[in-house]
């Protein structure tokens, strides 16, 4: 029933030589690896989708359940509820910062891996650039310096021919 599914309704009696065996075995296996890598495909693809929506679905979560809590925590005392003074607001916003800089660094399958190259390209070339600059700068400050040399070399010639 699986060779079936893989090769169809055909008659083994038509691959009686060896050669047409082994070429229908190895037809076996190439479809067989192709279908795996599909699969995988798949199934990455459908993970990478939900650990995309992971976070908001954590955020939503906890929205529902502070919605469905606060009648609760108003009549908790004052003591008992959380604070939110503006040290821990700075540190909550510091690892968020922090946790999003980690991401844009670890994601290596998608756009923030690309902007990264980019940037890493970009830089790179920069600095190659900015290089080859101040190698034009010193190289043309050099030949100003020459030309400065000959002009006042020229002067001097002009000023004995006139003389």
């Amino acid at each position: 029933m699986i060779l079936l599914g893989f090769v169809g309704d055909f008659d083994a009696d038509n691959f009686d030589k060896v050669v047409l065996r082994v070429l229908l075995v190895f037809y076996i296996i190439v479809v067989i690896v192709i279908f795996l890598n599909v699969l995988i495909a798949i199934v990455s693809d459908s993970y990478e989708m939900a650990m995309a929506q992971a976070e908001a679905l954590y955020y939503r979560s906890r929205l529902e359940l502070i919605t469905d809590t606060a009648p609760i925590a108003s009549r908790l005392p004052e003591w008992m509820l959380p604070t939110n003074d503006e040290d821990s607001i700075k540190e909550s916003i510091t690892e968020a910062l922090d946790d999003l800089k980690k991401d844009k660094a670890d994601d290596p399958n998608r756009i923030n891996y690309t902007i990264n190259a980019v940037e890493a390209i970009v830089e790179n070339r920069t600095r190659g650039l900015g290089a080859e600059l101040a190698a034009t700068r010193n190289e043309l400050s050099e030949t100003q310096q020459q030309l400065e040399k000959m002009m006042a070399l020229l002067e001097r010639v002009a000023e004995k021919v006139k003389a």
